[in-house]
């Protein structure tokens, strides 16, 4: 009796020591990362963090594209077209360059200049001479810009309105001598006529040919003198932009950036300024008077 019992000890013995491996081997197996099929451990292995597709390489800027702030592609406009574009480096020559579907060409050169990012600026306007014949429908056209040994620098397509189009007549007003007279130009048609009509002021005139004597200025100031200023800040930018205009019960207020503070002073370039601002306004019936600001402020704004 004895016998068996120390028999089924040992037998006892060898089931548990069979357990005892078989749950080690059980465990080893459920904590190994290439079988768990936990998603809790399958979130923290390499090899389960979801795929993240590398960056593209860079694509190359084209350089028919590159340079131009206006027109925007594909803008409707008229003529004049006002050019906006920062290409090359200050003092060297561009032309630019506006060829029509109908394979009428329009080409003015012009010298950069310098910009606030270290690159050529251009700011300018592109037009007919008055005896060319007035467009009087839609035309598909494409800009250029080119150096001066031909190379494209910078494209964009534009549609030019004509007078048959969906356009409004307005008047701006430029300096001939020491008063202001006024020019007509067609814009776009729009809700906020007044606003587009001093937008086209702030542009100034077309520059006459080249050996020709301009008939009319600005005495508003160019983007030449706003870069040249003096007491140019560095939040500055290159030209004079209209920030806001509001009409309430005839008053127009006309808000404009801190670069009209560019003008330099004088009597005569003040009232001068005033004036093209005030009739470029007043042509509309609804502004019987006009307050002018610089970033809000009307007060001790354009003095002598």
């Amino acid at each position: 009796m004895l016998k068996n019992f120390s028999l089924l000890k040992l037998l006892l013995f060898f089931l548990l020591l069979l357990l005892l491996l078989g749950c080690g081997q059980t465990k080893e197996t459920s904590s190994s990362p290439e079988t768990s099929s936990s998603p809790t451990s399958n979130s923290l292995l390499p090899n389960s963090l979801p795929s993240i597709t590398p960056p593209s390489p860079a694509k190359s800027i084209n350089s028919s594209s590159e340079g131009i702030e206006i027109p925007a592609e594909g803008e409707v406009t008229t003529l004049p077209l006002h050019i906006l574009a920062r290409v090359e480096k200050a003092g060297q020559k561009v032309t630019a360059q506006l060829r029509l579907k109908d394979g009428a060409m329009l080409a003015r050169t012009f010298t950069l200049l310098p910009g606030e990012d270290g690159r050529g600026l251009l700011a300018a306007n592109l037009a007919w001479e008055k005896d060319h014949p007035s467009q009087t429908k839609m035309e598909a056209g494409t800009l250029e810009l080119q150096n001066e040994v031909g190379s494209v620098l910078a494209k964009r397509s534009v549609l030019l309105l004509g007078s048959s189009d969906e356009v409004t007549k307005i008047k701006v007003y430029w300096v001939v001598g020491e008063t202001v007279q006024p020019e007509e130009q067609l814009i776009p048609k729009t809700q906020r006529v007044g606003a587009a009509a001093l937008n086209a002021l702030l542009w100034g005139p077309t520059p006459p040919l080249p050996g020709a004597t301009a008939k009319v200025k600005t005495a508003l100031p160019t983007p030449a003198e706003v870069l040249s200023f003096p007491n140019r800040k560095p939040a500055w930018g290159a030209r004079v932009q209209l920030l806001n205009l509001k009409i309430v019960n005839g008053v127009a207020t006309a808000d404009f950036s801190k670069e009209m503070q560019a003008y330099g002073g004088g009597s005569t370039r003040v009232k001068l300024i005033r004036e093209q601002i005030t009739k470029t306004l007043q042509q509309f019936p609804t502004v019987k008077e006009v307050v002018i600001a610089v970033e809000g402020k009307t007060e001790g704004v354009l003095q002598p």
